[in-house]
Parts: C-alpha cells; sequence; structure tokens
C-alpha cells in the first residue's frame, strides 16, 4: 500500500527527525522493515 505523497513526505519528516536525534534508530528502522515488510498494512478506518 502506497501512502499519498503528502503523508509519506510527513513520514519521512519525521524519521529524519527521529534519527537525527539518535542515529541508531536508522539501524532499527531498517531492521523493522526487513521484518515486517511482507505484511500488509492495515486500512485507515
Amino acid at each position: 500500500m502506497r501512502l499519498p505523497g503528502r503523508e509519506q513526505r510527513a513520514l519521512d519528516r519525521i524519521e529524519q527527525a527521529l534519527v537525527a536525534e539518535d542515529p541508531r534508530l536508522g539501524v532499527r528502522f531498517a531492521f523493522f522493515t526487513m521484518l515486517t515488510r511482507h505484511e500488509a498494512i492495515p486500512e485507515a478506518p
């Protein structure tokens, strides 16, 4: 599932801010993405 561009950009900015605050989070985000890449994203209510 792809997010609308506006939502994806907002999430990207949040991720960049978090990784800038704690660089180890980048590795954790990548690991989490690898583990969950085949899981379906639930639909918004």
